[in-house]
C-alpha cells in the first residue's frame, strides 16, 4: 500500500512539475513575442516643417534605419508645419508612447524656442531622446568679391564703420536669430539685425547686396562660389571647411552647433525605445551614410539617447543664459 501512495504521489508530483514548466515556457514565449513584434504596423515619423534641411535629413535617416528594424515596416515621414514647429512637436508630445510617433527635428525646437515663446506647450525634457544624428556647421558669410575676405578684416572693419553692419537672420527666435544677437553684443552692436521669412530669402538678401552678411550651413556653401566664408560659428573647425577659423579662434565668444536628432513622447516602453535606439546606431554608423551626409555638407554626430538629452540639456541652458542676458524679446 505504502508502495502505492508513493508511486501515486510521485506521478502527481511530475504532473505539476510538467504543467509549471508548460506555463513558464508559454509565459516565456508570450515575453519574448512581446519584445519582438514591435514594429506591427509602420512607424510614423513627424517632421515640423514642409521642406528643407530637416525634411531632407528625415527621409535619409530612415531610408538607413528601416533595414535595422526587426520586422518588415516601413518608416513613413509626415511632414506637419505650422506653429514655428510646434504643431508637429505637440502632436508627437501627445502621441502614445509605443514607438510609432516620433519627433525629428532640429535642436532648437526644444532648447531655444521654450525661452521665447510662452505659446508653446513643450520645454527641453518633454521628450525620450533616441539619437542624435547629425550636426550642420553654421558659417558667417559674406558675398564673394565683397568687402571682406577674411575674417579678420571683418572685425577689424566693423569697429571703425560710421554705418553699421546689416545682417540678414531668418524670423526671431531661431539658432541664427539667437547666435547673430550674441555676435551683435561681442561687436558692441555694431551690426543692424534685419529679418526675413527664411533662409533662402537670407540667402537672396547677402549674394544681392542689400545685407553685407549672414550665417549660414555648409550645405549652402559647398560648391557654391558666390560666398565667401569668414568664421565659423560652431566651437570646432567644420570637418568640411577646415580652413576657416572658429569666431572663438578670433577671441569673439560666439558659438554653437545646429544639431538634428529624433524624439519619441515621453515615458516610451523600455523594449520598444530599445529597439529604436540600436535600429538608428547601427545605420549612423553605416559608412555609405556618413559618405552620404557629407557629400550633401552634413556631418555625422551620433549620440545614443541619454547621451544627446545631456547635449540638449546642457544647450537648453547655454541659449537661456544668452536670451536672458541680453534680454531677447519679441517686443524689443
Amino acid at each position: 500500500m505504502k508502495r502505492v501512495l508513493f508511486i501515486l504521489f510521485a506521478f502527481t508530483i511530475m504532473i505539476v512539475t510538467a504543467c509549471s514548466n508548460t506555463a513558464n515556457s508559454n509565459t516565456s514565449s508570450s515575453n519574448n513575442s512581446n519584445e519582438s513584434d514591435y514594429p506591427k504596423e509602420p512607424i510614423e515619423i513627424v517632421v515640423p516643417y514642409d521642406s528643407g534641411t530637416t525634411d531632407t535629413l528625415a527621409r535619409l535617416m530612415a531610408e538607413y534605419a528601416e533595414p535595422h528594424l526587426p520586422s518588415d515596416q516601413p518608416i513613413i515621414i509626415d511632414n506637419r508645419p505650422g506653429g514655428n514647429a510646434a504643431v508637429g512637436t505637440e502632436k508627437v508630445m501627445n502621441s502614445e508612447p509605443d514607438g510609432y510617433t516620433l519627433l525629428f527635428s532640429g535642436y532648437s525646437t526644444t532648447t531655444v524656442r521654450p525661452h521665447v515663446d510662452d505659446e508653446i506647450n513643450f520645454t527641453h525634457d518633454s521628450f525620450q531622446s533616441i539619437a542624435n544624428f547629425t550636426k550642420v556647421p553654421q558659417i558667417l558669410v559674406t558675398k564673394k568679391d565683397g568687402d571682406w575676405e577674411s575674417a579678420e578684416e571683418f572685425l577689424e572693419d566693423v569697429k571703425d564703420r560710421d554705418e553699421p553692419v546689416l545682417i540678414g537672420s531668418t524670423g526671431f527666435g531661431g539658432f541664427q536669430h539667437i547666435m547673430i544677437e550674441k555676435l551683435n553684443d561681442e561687436l558692441d552692436g555694431n551690426l543692424e539685425i534685419v529679418q526675413f521669412p527664411g533662409s533662402s530669402e537670407v540667402a537672396q538678401a547677402v549674394l544681392g547686396g542689400s545685407v553685407d552678411l549672414s550665417i549660414a550651413g555648409v550645405p549652402n556653401l559647398l560648391g557654391n562660389d558666390d560666398y565667401q566664408p569668414l568664421a565659423t560659428v560652431s566651437p570646432e573647425r567644420s570637418e568640411l571647411l577646415n580652413d576657416i577659423p572658429t569666431l572663438k579662434e578670433l577671441d569673439i565668444d560666439v558659438e554653437g552647433d545646429l544639431f538634428f536628432g529624433l524624439w519619441g513622447p515621453p515615458e516610451m516602453d523600455d523594449d520598444v525605445f530599445g529597439i529604436l535606439e540600436e535600429a538608428f546606431a547601427e545605420a549612423s554608423e553605416d559608412p555609405e551614410l556618413i559618405d552620404e551626409l557629407n557629400d550633401l555638407g552634413y556631418e555625422s554626430s551620433y549620440e545614443n539617447g541619454e547621451d544627446f538629452q545631456e547635449t540638449i540639456d546642457n544647450s537648453y541652458e547655454h541659449f537661456g543664459e544668452i536670451i536672458n542676458e541680453l534680454d531677447i524679446t519679441e517686443d524689443k
